[in-house]
This record gives structure tokens, C-alpha cells and sequence, in this order.
């Protein structure tokens, strides 16, 4: 397995600090440390406020999720997950620009990449 990243670790994304159930469900199943020590906050559902609005939604209650979302920084989030992925055998190439897919038979072979140019 190959992981790309486009910048390099550690980096920061303005949005996705916000985890749903079923995100967490699927971290949890990764073997990801969801703890508050590992830099998680656990939220019982979303709040929303837009112009005058404001909304507050409690996740649902269902017995294949759990009943919470989480929270992290982007900051640290995105290199757990890819530091996670090294510990099960992918490569991680960091400041890798990828431009799109090398498709073979409707599936992805492999990937063009950009060509970087020194400045003069």
C-alpha cells in the first residue's frame, strides 16, 4: 500500500476537526487511541448556527454506532492516521503533488504526479 501526502507531516487543514459516529466506529476499528490523552474530545451531537438560526442536533442512537462524535485538530489527526498506516506496512511519500489517477481496467494502477520546477 502506498500513502501520498502532498505537503509534509506535521501540517494543518482548516476543516474536518469534526468526527461523526460513524467515523469514530471506523477509527476504533483502525486500533486508533480515541482517548481525551491522545488529544480526542468526545461531543453528544452538532451544533449549527447560521445567520439568526441556531440548531442543536444530538447524534442518533443506534446500536452499531456509538452514541458520540469526537473532536481533534486536523494538526495531528491527519499524521496519526498516516503514521497508523506505516505501523501496517504502507510506504508514506511526503511533499508528493499528485495530479490524477493511471487507471487500468476501471482501477487505479497508479498515479501521475507533478513536476516539480527550481525557481531561478
Amino acid at each position: 500500500m502506498l500513502l501520498l501526502e502532498k505537503t509534509a507531516f506535521p501540517r494543518e487543514k482548516v476543516c474536518g476537526d469534526g468526527l461523526t459516529p460513524r467515523a469514530v466506529k471506523s477509527l476504533v476499528e483502525m486500533g486508533i487511541d480515541i482517548s481525551e490523552s491522545n488529544g480526542f474530545i468526545r461531543n453528544r451531537g452538532l451544533r449549527i448556527i447560521g445567520g439568526e438560526h441556531r440548531l442543536e442536533l444530538p447524534w442518533p442512537d443506534l446500536a452499531s454506532y456509538p452514541p458520540y462524535g469526537l473532536v481533534r485538530t486536523r494538526l495531528g489527526f491527519d499524521e496519526l492516521l498516516a503514521r497508523s498506516a506505516q505501523k501496517s506496512g504502507a510506504r508514506l511519500h511526503e511533499q508528493t503533488n499528485v495530479t490524477g489517477p493511471v487507471l487500468e481496467h476501471g482501477r487505479v494502477v497508479g498515479v501521475t504526479r507533478a513536476t516539480l520546477r527550481s525557481a531561478r
